[in-house]
């Protein structure tokens, strides 16, 4: 039968009988909506006794599978399997959040952010996966990096030791390029100092970045690494920015103190509204650019100060982006492994929560990271809208790397 069919009560003893341990946890200091900040995780249910679903934005008092969706959504989606809708608005685009009638985008909206687990025999599997995620999830990663794609490891995990590569090769070369290099002894996370961005530093800083996220991509997720070049090309540009803009607010919020205006621009530099008044050789750039860090900066800070995200949460995130591929036309056997992945990382986030922090109502927690390829997504929109502009002012060129990037060239 279909897992909706299942009574929730079942969904969950399933998890809890994954628990090995309930401790006290008090960590995380806020949850969405709420902004008692010193409350902590445990106290969610108790605080979120009105939520608005994550679909609709309608009012709802009870999770259903396991995430903020009312009633009305859970049904629709259940009674929507394997039926066809045609878009309203011809566009796929349809707004479903501001009363939108539009069935074909409402389902594809729900179907976001809910685990795509849609049989009994499923959540058996589940259950096997998540017991190996637990273990690979805990154990902690001795001796220098291994970039190769190690299948036998959960995805987290992999991810997580491909993203350190990342760092690393980030770090190095943006440091070993300044006027004045620091010891290859202080070239660490530990020693290194931050200092103001400039435009050419940035750019050079924008090559490594995208260049290390391919191998990124290849020792993280051994499919990638079999792709042709053009849809490697695709995958990473697509990513790069969202990731860029959500990868700048977790390390400012863990890393950069000081004025809600200022921002990680590259891996080693920071940029600010002053830096910003002579960022560029153009005035009218200056300008657009002191108010887009102005708007988007404190709002970006204050999401990762309130979220608090722990380094798993910030990796799943970035699985989910990475696999975010279904609008970008590439072969329906390249999205049915972002599917899989998505499930994947869905399991080990729910393992993260029920064994490492002995949480069993994270569902608007989790809701709100789901949410967050879709908001780095506009992010990203903006930003490359204000490239074309830099573009017109003639401040970039068509060679400019960044700027080629942003339109997928």
């Amino acid at each position: 039968g279909c897992l909706f069919c299942f009574p929730l009560a079942l969904f969950a003893n399933l998890f809890l009988a994954l628990s090995s341990h309930h401790e006290e946890y008090g960590s995380a200091k806020s949850v969405p909506r709420v902004r008692e900040a010193d409350l902590p995780m445990s106290n969610v249910a108790i605080i979120l006794s009105v939520r608005r679903c994550l679909v609709c934005n309608g009012e709802t008092r009870v999770s259903h599978l396991g995430l903020d969706l009312c009633r009305a959504c859970t049904v629709f989606h259940r009674r929507s399997q394997n039926r066809t809708y045609a878009c309203q608005s011809n566009t796929d685009g349809c707004a479903v959040n501001d009363g939108s009638s539009c069935r074909k985008c409402r389902f594809r909206e729900i179907d976001k952010i809910i685990p795509p687990m849609t049989s009994s025999d499923s959540i058996f599997t589940t259950v096997k996966t998540i017991e190996l995620s637990v273990t690979t999830v805990n154990e902690e990663t001795q001796g220098p990096s291994n970039v190769s794609s190690d299948t036998r490891l959960g995805i987290l995990e992999r991810v997580s030791r491909s993203y350190r590569v990342l760092c690393e090769t980030r770090l190095t070369g943006e440091l070993s390029a300044r006027a004045c290099p620091p010891h290859p002894l202080e070239m660490n996370d530990d020693d290194f100092t931050p200092i103001a961005a400039t435009q050419s530093a940035c750019d050079h800083a924008n090559r490594i970045f995208i260049s290390s996220l391919l191998h990124f991509g290849s020792s993280a997720f051994p499919e990638f690494q079999q792709l042709k070049k053009e849809e490697k090309w695709i995958i990473i540009t697509h990513f790069f920015y969202r990731f860029r803009i959500f990868e700048t607010g977790y390390r400012a919020d863990k890393l950069l103190p000081g004025p809600p205006d200022r921002t990680f621009s590259c891996y080693t530099m920071y940029v600010d509204t002053e830096i910003a008044r002579s960022f560029y050789q153009d005035e009218a750039a200056n300008r657009c650019m002191r108010k887009s860090l102005e708007r988007d900066i404190p709002m970006n800070r204050e999401r990762f100060h309130r979220l608090k995200l722990h380094r798993e949460e910030f990796l799943a995130v970035a699985t989910l982006m990475f696999w975010d591929i279904a609008s970008l036309g590439v072969s329906h056997d390249l999205i049915s492994t972002g599917e899989l992945y998505r499930e994947r990382v869905m399991n080990e986030l729910h393992a993260f929560y029920r064994s490492n922090l002995s949480l069993d109502n994270y569902a608007a927690r989790m809701g709100e990271l789901l949410t967050f390829p879709g908001i780095y997504q506009r992010l990203a929109d903006e930003m490359n809208s204000k490239f074309e502009l830099l573009r017109l002012l003639n401040v970039f060129t068509d060679d400019t790397l960044i700027y080629r990037v942003s339109d997928r060239k």
